[in-house]
């Protein structure tokens, strides 16, 4: 934190690690495809903490990313649900089955002493309020 100048950081994980933090939503995730895909690979990143054992068609960086591939056919992707409500709305994705609880959320994170200063209070009760 102190090498890049952060106060806070969000990531994905079973927790805050070493630091402070504070969960961002809940750690559902969802299987998503382009609507009326029938079958396909499996789209990979780094934070999925599902696997069904299929072949995976293709390795993202991120989950942005593997939702992204999923809407242009590509196959499906375990993604984390709050992540991907914009696109279920938007028609650009369905959700292909049941939900499925993690251990990974995502978390606003950081060391303690950075807790204190009024503008991470700020942005945490904005991000609580949203």
């Amino acid at each position: 934190f102190t090498e890049a100048n952060l106060d806070v950081a969000i990531w994905l994980g079973d927790g805050p690690g070493q630091h402070e933090g504070k969960m961002l939503g809940d750690t559902v995730f969802v299987k998503v495809a382009a609507p009326g895909l029938v079958g396909g690979n499996k789209i990979d990143w780094p934070g999925c903490p599902i696997s069904e054992g299929e072949e995976t068609l293709m390795r993202v960086a991120d989950g942005g990313l593997a939702i992204e591939a999923a809407a242009n056919g590509f196959g499906y992707a375990w993604v984390p649900k709050m992540l991907v409500m914009r696109d279920l709305a938007a028609g650009r994705v369905e959700i292909l089955g049941e939900d499925s609880v993690s251990s990974r959320g995502y978390w606003l994170m950081a060391p303690l002493p950075q807790w204190r200063q009024k503008k991470v209070k700020a942005l945490v009760e904005a991000l609580a309020s949203a």
